[in-house]
């Protein structure tokens, strides 16, 4: 699926939202099209770790909901769900930034709603080690989603 608004209706991505919470120009920029995302060394470098430590689910979940008429299709592709889910960040040192927190926390919020979860975790490992540098249990909050997600059509609807 990609992002856009297509035939009436806003298809968001996991990552989209998480964007917008971490750089809303950014996420205007590539929702537009103006902005692609490239593979860059950390990334392929996170990459290998998530194939390496088993993070690789490439079933892409989706799910529509209606939020003040406008109709919303979220999708994404968490990194592991066999019997919980976990979302996998890679960094380049030992501490984790608080953007890259805030970003990984929507993005699990995200999945948490597409699979209908009570509880998922966010694992964040060294780049360069493998080493698990941080842990954190997120609870869903579908109250906080919606904002984000009325946030954002509201973003990218006067932003155009």
């Amino acid at each position: 699926m990609r992002t856009g608004y297509i035939d009436g209706k806003y298809y968001i991505s996991a990552s989209m939202l998480a964007l917008f919470v971490y750089d809303k120009q950014q996420a205007l920029d590539r929702w537009y099209g103006r902005n692609r995302k490239s593979k860059t060394k950390p990334m392929k470098q996170g990459n290998a770790w998530h194939d390496k430590l088993g993070y690789n689910n490439r079933k892409e979940y989706n799910r529509e909901l209606i939020l003040n008429d406008n109709t919303v299709v979220l999708f994404g592709v968490p990194d592991y769900c066999a019997g919980c889910l976990e979302e996998l960040k890679t960094i380049g040192g030992n501490h984790v930034p608080k953007r890259k927190l805030d970003y990984a926390r929507v993005q699990l919020l995200v999945y948490l709603h597409l699979l209908d979860l009570d509880i998922g975790r966010l694992v964040f490992v060294s780049r360069k080690t493998g080493d698990v540098v941080y842990c954190e249990d997120v609870k869903r909050d579908d109250e906080k989603l919606k904002k984000i997600i009325n946030e954002f059509i509201h973003w990218v609807s006067v932003n155009y």
